[in-house]
């Protein structure tokens, strides 16, 4: 990863499975603040590291929760937003989602 060379795939891939299962719940609740993560279920990934397979079919896991979440919710749902956007319609600054 050029903007990042110092973290293997499987960090970054954790990352992003960690911020998909935090969003989860904050989509679920409607949550105006972060949710710690110690109320998120699975944020750390699979126990095992390093080696094939060591996050495997966990990202998708993750990516099922939040797909479900906002499936769930609907279109109309407020949350909390890191870009302040709190609905799950397109963010303003680009304009009507085609």
């Amino acid at each position: 990863m050029p903007t990042i060379p110092d973290r293997s795939l499987e960090q970054l891939v954790r990352q992003a499975g960690g911020a998909l299962c935090r969003a989860a719940p904050v989509v679920r609740t409607g949550a105006e603040d972060e949710v710690p993560e110690e109320r998120v279920p699975g944020i750390d990934g699979p126990e095992v590291r390093g080696g094939p397979g060591a996050p495997d079919a966990w990202p998708a896991e993750c990516g099922g929760l939040i797909t479900g979440a906002l499936r769930d919710a609907g279109p109309d749902v407020k949350a909390r937003s890191r870009a302040g956007v709190r609905d799950a319609g397109a963010a303003p600054h680009l304009g009507p989602a085609v």
